[in-house]
């Protein structure tokens, strides 16, 4: 299995790890003080006889986390168009709560035990704040919901503090990743070869966390064919949240007054005014990508996960009449790139998959 955020970073991955280091004495200080916070929040705003060490019976919660540039700012909007579910902005705050508390777990654990701060005391502290979080961001609603790149991280530990939550995971071919994230410097400039290959070191991470969580409780969906296939996605998708089916879901841009909080710091803020679109399926290939047509035809060799997820060189799953990306596929013959769209050499096939992401297959 991958190393953590920080061994990724230091390889010049593509993630951005979600907090800065802490010395000991930084991570034990700020633990501590999350502790007395969460208790003195939960005391000040209970109505009833709310005692810090019990927690209170989780509201209906959904996470929602991938890789950077994958395509968790266009669920997060998707859902939160159901009737059902409020999601709100980015909390940003709760990936770095978890890494303090991994770090307790790692660095300090036996401090933590012997001075009866883990981990019972430490879990409730930091599964009330992520709560506490997803609960106040928002208007009161049936199911709650949150959305941040690269938490999955932390999907065991979310796994164990939120017995009742369900987490939806989501994978893009991790050459459209790379290039999108570094096209819209949401991370700092790097080796676009490097970035692919931390790409898959990060993905395997998540899919094991995935795959070791119970099946009723984490689902993986694929960008491309969420965007291909919007409606028979989102029914599965919705079926596996237990969430009645509502059109609305495909028809997000026509409710965005009516959404919750929506952030323009937020990189994917400003793509939520458009439909569900496949505009930028193909932007990897294009003549003026992050990676040269070298380090196209190398990228399976870079990254074996493309291969293992059925990406293959067949490019994005693509729409079978797109006279646009048949355009886009001559261009890229023309520049030497082995890249096989859908629209022209057909649906590759993928019959004995390594990487197994339960019932909902890729291709």
């Amino acid at each position: 299995m991958s190393g953590s955020c920080h061994e990724i970073a230091q390889s010049s991955a593509i993630v951005r790890c979600p907090s800065t280091f802490l010395d000991e004495k930084q991570t034990l200080i700020l633990l501590l003080l999350l502790v007395a916070l969460t208790c003195f929040v939960l005391l000040k705003n209970s109505k009833t006889n709310y005692v810090c060490e019990e927690a209170a019976e989780d509201p209906p919660l959904i996470f929602i986390s991938g890789q950077q540039s994958s395509g968790t700012g266009l669920m997060r909007i998707v859902l939160d168009a159901h009737p059902w579910i409020n999601c709100g902005a980015e909390p940003i705050y709760p990936i770095r709560i978890l890494n303090m508390r991994k770090q307790l777990e790692m660095t300090n654990r036996d401090w933590g035990i012997k001075a009866n701060l883990y981990p019972v005391a430490i879990d409730r502290a930091t599964k009330a704040y992520i709560r506490e979080l997803a609960v106040n961001m928002v208007d009161p609603t049936r199911i709650y919901c949150q959305k941040q790149p690269l938490i999955f991280e932390y999907l065991d530990i979310l796994a164990k503090l939120f017995p009742t939550a369900k987490f939806v995971h989501i994978v893009r071919d991790g050459r459209a990743t790379v290039v999108s994230s570094l096209t819209r410097r949401i991370v700092r400039p790097l080796d676009p070869v490097q970035a692919l290959r931390n790409w898959d070191d990060a993905v395997r991470t998540e899919l094991h966390y995935c795959q070791n969580t119970d099946r009723q409780r984490c689902y993986t969906i694929f960008y491309e064919k969420l965007v291909i296939s919007p409606e028979k996605e989102l029914r599965k998708l919705l079926a596996f949240l237990e969430v009645p089916w509502d059109p609305i879901v495909l028809r997000h841009e026509t409710i965005l007054d009516k959404l919750s909080h929506l952030n323009p710091h937020e990189a994917s803020t400003k793509q939520f005014s458009k439909p569900i679109h496949t505009a930028s399926l193909g932007a990897w290939a294009y003549p003026n990508s992050t990676f040269t047509p070298q380090q196209l035809n190398a990228s399976t060799q870079d990254a074996p996960l493309l291969k293992e997820l059925g990406y293959d060189l067949a490019g994005p799953v693509v729409a079978l009449k797109s006279k646009r990306l048949k355009r886009v596929h001559q261009s890229a013959t023309a520049r030497g790139i082995n890249a096989c769209f859908v629209s022209v050499c057909g649906v590759p096939q993928n019959p004995d998959p390594q990487v197994d992401v339960g019932t909902n297959e890729f291709l």
